[in-house]
């Protein structure tokens, strides 16, 4: 514990010398340190050059004194030197040097000896140009630069030098040489004590001033710094910040008129655009997140309602519209009529929808036009007077909902009061519309592909429903039924071409409360509309129509209060069969892919019409047929023992007259015998007639529930044996004719095998089922048959009915080893 939290002094101590090492002083420090600097070198650098100036200004005064001084002296001394009094040179040298301002006084000759001296010592003395006073006035040799110099005496004291010329004039020519113009030299060393003590004390006084004027000179550069760019920039950093932050509502303000005035305008100008351009950036993103969702919303949803009102939430709740109003195309009355409405009365609905119909229809005019209506300012438009309220500073627009390039709607909406939309609203609104537009068509095309869906379904059930039934009668009632519930029509009726007299008949209907449509018959004409029926078009049309009086009479049209009708034409293979109608009592605008649909079930029933048709010319076929092969077995057997017993009773009855009572007796018996035979051979026949194989219950299953029957009935021993390949299921007519060949021959058994065993085989040989029937009987010779009537007659209806299914049949049989039956037929 003790280390650790040693190390955390430390560290905290390492980071406050870190954060000591990386102060960054503020600008507003750097300005003021910056200031003190300046001001104190400007303050120093002007107390020298100040102090410097006094300097030289005394020094100038000092040489100028000097220089009148040199010149009085060398006036006072030039009588002296006229005359040679040297005595006299000497108390005038002596004379200056007692002021306190003189220090030395030399006169030196043209060779440079020191003639007359304040300091008797030099007197005799030569200088030279390596001499310490004269190299202050002569630099290398050169000639001098001025003739009063301040220079530093060996005890570091400070003096000034003046060093006049003695010119040679007339009247020195008398001793001097008249050709050296210079005589020698006066040297005047004036002390600078007086100046320096006079600059020591302005040095203090100038100090002390230019320490005032600093502090003062700080004092207001300071402040005014402060005010006047320390501020402005710290509040302009401070927006900058805050800026950078995000928080684009901090104003930056313009504190003067100068640059950075300007600075903080232009910046505050800047700070204004970025955040009308955030407000414009985040209004894209809510704008674009609107289209996103209506976008996903086109893609996802599906059912038309739900659409609708992602619809209105989109305008009401994200957009900010206060009314909306969505117009889709509506069927039943052949206009587009309103949908979906949010923020809107009943009342002013109703009084749009009067407008609408006196021709002020806003969305047809931008359904016909395929663009939309933009009221900026609604106050202005006369169209909204009476409808809406508070119309000052409201917009509205009326938008087409746009899907591959297809107006399928109209969208109107309002503004709240106060809020006017722009022209970049609008284009957004347009976008927003046509995405709702593409969502809208594709719920509609789903739409239209189910019912399509459900309308195939429909027609594919009514077709397998219709087709179930062979009788024309439930057919064509089935068509009618059909058409009515497809069409959701009042009606339905079917009429069929009667070609002998060039009529339609009407041989079904539903719906009506009258009995004037069935057996209507309707003529057939070649003018419209039966040129059109007959031509494979349908045809629809107001009950008012001239052209349905050509259907159809007044009266019927009156009665039953048909307000619109539907046709479509019966055709196969290029004939006109007939018709399918469907009637209404109210206006309906039947459409063309009404007349599609029901033309579809018109083609998908006139099949089973025609079978049905065929179906009863071939059941009536089928019942002569049948009819005809029950009369030869009746003949064959009931006729012929019929005739049998009326001759045997015409002998019993001679052999009575006759007196011959045994002999008639004996026929009687014989009769009575032929009577129970005739009696087992019909009953027999209504036997197997009752017998019949259904769709329900296969083939070998009805011969086993008969040969249960038939060994009780007649007592003859009969087994049947089906092999697993051997198929069960037969379409009824071929089940139907193998049965009645079983028990044909088993009828042949039993009246003239004589047998006692009969063995029923069933198998599959390739692509043929055989069916064997086998007894144990006395057999006989099948040439010899044609002998025995009776028998012929049914082993050729056997062969018939074999025949009549694309089968075969073969007889074989010995004497005493029984007869056997096959019969073959395809599988």
């Amino acid at each position: 514990m003790v280390s650790n939290s040693l190390v955390a002094k430390l560290i905290g101590i390492y980071e406050s010398n870190i954060s000591l090492l990386i102060f960054k002083p503020t600008l507003k420090v750097r300005i003021i340190f910056l200031i003190v600097i300046i001001s104190l070198v400007t303050t120093l650098v002007s107390t020298l050059l100040s102090l410097n100036h006094q300097r030289q200004h005394l020094i100038e005064s000092a040489q100028s004194a000097t220089s009148a001084l040199s010149s009085a002296i060398e006036a006072n001394l030039r009588h002296a030197m006229l005359t040679v009094d040297r005595e006299m040179i000497a108390d005038s040298v002596q004379a200056v040097v007692a002021e306190e301002s003189v220090e030395a006084l030399r006169i030196l000759n043209d060779q440079s000896i020191v003639r007359v001296s304040s300091v008797e010592s030099e007197v005799g003395t030569q200088y030279t140009r390596t001499e310490a006073v004269c190299q202050s006035c002569h630099v290398e040799g050169n000639t001098p630069r001025r003739n009063n110099v301040v220079f530093t005496t060996q005890n570091e004291h400070e003096v000034l030098l003046n060093v006049n010329l003695i010119q040679n004039r007339p009247e020195c020519n008398t001793c001097h040489n008249p050709e050296n113009q210079i005589l020698g030299l006066i040297m005047i060393e004036t002390s600078l004590g007086a100046v320096n003590e006079l600059l020591s004390a302005s040095f203090w006084q100038t100090t002390l001033i230019a320490l005032v004027s600093f502090v003062l000179l700080i004092g207001l550069i300071v402040p005014a710094l402060n005010r006047y760019i320390v501020r402005p920039i710290r509040e302009l950093s401070q927006g900058v910040a805050e800026i950078s932050r995000g928080n684009l509502n901090y104003q930056v303000l313009a504190t003067s008129q100068d640059e950075l005035g300007e600075l903080a305008e232009s910046f505050d100008h800047m700070r204004q655009r970025l955040e009308i351009s955030r407000a414009e950036m985040v209004r894209r993103e809510r704008e674009l997140a609107t289209l996103n969702e209506v976008g996903l919303a086109a893609t996802q949803l599906l059912d038309l309602q739900e659409i609708l009102e992602l619809a209105l939430e989109t305008m009401v709740g994200k957009l900010g519209m206060e009314n909306v109003l969505i117009f889709l195309w509506d069927e039943s009355t052949g206009r587009h009529t309103l949908r979906a409405s949010y923020g809107v009365s009943q009342a002013q609905i109703e009084e749009i929808e009067r407008r609408r119909q006196s021709g002020h229809d806003i969305t047809q005019e931008v359904v016909e036009t395929g663009k939309e209506v933009f009221v900026p300012n609604m106050a202005e438009d006369l169209r909204f007077q009476g409808v809406w309220e508070n119309l000052q500073d409201r917009s509205y627009v009326n938008l087409p909902l746009m899907s591959r390039r297809t107006v399928v709607g109209g969208l109107g909406v309002v503004t709240p009061v106060g809020q006017s939309l722009t022209s970049h609203d609008v284009e957004y609104l347009k976008v927003v519309g046509r995405q709702i537009g593409i969502a809208i068509d594709n719920a509609i095309l789903l739409a239209e592909t189910r019912r399509r869906e459900e309308q195939a379904l429909t027609l594919s059930k009514l077709g397998v429903k219709i087709s179930a039934s062979l009788a024309l009668d439930e057919v064509l009632e089935a068509v009618a039924k059909a058409a009515q519930e497809l069409m959701s029509a009042d009606i339905g009726l079917v009429g069929l071409v009667d070609e002998e007299h060039q009529e339609v008949m009407v041989k079904a209907v539903v719906g009506a409360r009258t009995d004037l449509i069935l057996r209507k018959r309707m003529i057939v004409s070649d003018q419209p509309p039966w040129s059109e029926l007959q031509a494979g078009q349908s045809f629809m049309a107001r009950g008012n129509n001239p052209d349905v009086l050509i259907l159809h009479d007044e009266n019927l049209i009156a009665q039953e209060q048909i307000e619109s009708l539907l046709a479509a034409p019966l055709r196969r293979g290029g004939y006109f069969l007939g018709l399918v109608e469907v009637m209404r009592r109210k206006p309906w605008p039947f459409q063309q892919r009404d007349g599609n649909l029901l033309t579809r079930l018109a083609n998908q029933v006139v099949v089973a019409i025609e079978n049905a048709q065929l179906y009863r010319q071939l059941h009536y076929l089928v019942l002569l047929e049948e009819r005809d092969r029950l009369a030869r077995e009746l003949h064959d057997q009931l006729a012929q023992g019929l005739a049998y017993l009326k001759v045997k009773a015409g002998i019993t009855e001679d052999l009575m007259s006759g007196g011959q009572i045994e002999e008639a007796q004996e026929s009687l018996l014989e009769l009575k015998k032929a009577s129970q035979i005739l009696y087992t051979d019909v009953r027999e026949e209504i036997f197997n007639l009752r017998t019949a194989v259904t769709e329900r219950v296969d083939l070998f299953s009805t011969l086993r529930d008969y040969l249960i029957d038939y060994q009780a009935h007649y007592g003859l021993d009969v087994h049947m044996v089906v092999e697993n390949a051997c198929p069960s299921s037969f379409s009824p007519e071929v089940a139907s004719q193998l049965l009645r060949i079983v028990q044909e021959a088993l009828t042949n058994v039993r009246r003239h095998s004589d047998a006692g065993k009969v063995l029923i085989h069933c198998s599959r040989r390739d692509e043929q089922v055989c069916i064997s029937v086998e007894d144990d009987g006395q057999g006989f010779y099948p040439a010899e048959v044609s002998k025995e009537g009776g028998q012929r007659f049914g082993l050729q209806i056997m062969r018939e009915r074999a025949e009549s299914v694309g089968g075969s049949l073969v007889l074989d049989s010995q004497p005493g080893q029984g007869t056997r039956i096959v019969v073959r037929v395809p599988a």
